[in-house]
């Protein structure tokens, strides 16, 4: 009479690799997640740099506008000292140079100082749009990071599912083999209460293979 063969393995080894394909699954999403993040601190960088450049732009217009104020007001001193040098004569002559003298320097320092300030908007321009530039390429690349963990996300979740329905099919193989193996014990039951009521009525009984023996006399013929 032929034994019950054992389970060939357990259910556990399945249901852990069920666990971790679902672990995989959630730091997906959590990666999904730290790239839309990344993505809108690069928005907020790039926002503030804007702001700053604005405001810098906005503080040297200012002190451009207040040189040239300057360079009127010391034009203006100039023309009275002239007018009144003019009206003084020969005896404010001397006078006069110098308060010409003074307004050319003031006139010449104010000119350089227009010059060093059109200079530095002009370079402050190139940094914001340079800056532009930089912030428009980190964007896209926040956007190509973003795509690509959105796709390797959706290529994981993919490989999770493949993965859960493998386990399902070997969970449900299991179990189509344990049924089978109670099917086979249960007939080997009823066969040995049966060779026991034949000994007991003194027939000699007929031993039957088993659904095991059967299958290994003909792997053994093939």
């Amino acid at each position: 009479m032929g034994s019950s063969p054992s389970r060939p393995s357990s259910s556990e080894g399945f249901f852990a690799g069920v666990q971790a394909v679902l672990q995989a699954a959630e730091q997906a999403r959590v990666q999904q997640e730290q790239a839309r993040v990344q993505q809108e601190q690069a928005r907020i960088q790039q926002e503030q740099a804007e702001r700053a450049a604005r405001e810098e732009a906005e503080r040297w217009a200012r002190q451009i506008e207040e040189d040239r104020r300057r360079a009127q007001a010391a034009r203006e001193e100039a023309e009275r000292i002239a007018q009144a040098a003019r009206e003084q004569a020969e005896r404010n002559r001397l006078a006069q140079l110098e308060a010409e003298r003074i307004a050319r320097v003031a006139q010449q320092e104010a000119e350089a100082r227009t010059r060093v300030a059109r200079a530095e908007a002009e370079r402050i321009a190139r940094e914001i749009e340079a800056q532009r530039e930089r912030d428009r390429i980190a964007r896209e690349a926040a956007e190509r990071a973003a795509q690509a963990a959105r796709e390797e996300a959706e290529r994981q979740r993919r490989a999770a599912e493949e993965e859960a329905a493998r386990a399902r099919q070997a969970i449900e193989e299991e179990n189509r083999r344990a049924q089978a193996a109670q099917e086979e014990a249960r007939r080997a039951r009823a066969a040995q209460e049966e060779a026991e009521r034949q000994l007991k009525q003194g027939i000699q009984p007929v031993v039957m293979p088993t659904i095991t023996e059967i299958t290994a006399a003909k792997n053994r013929s093939d």
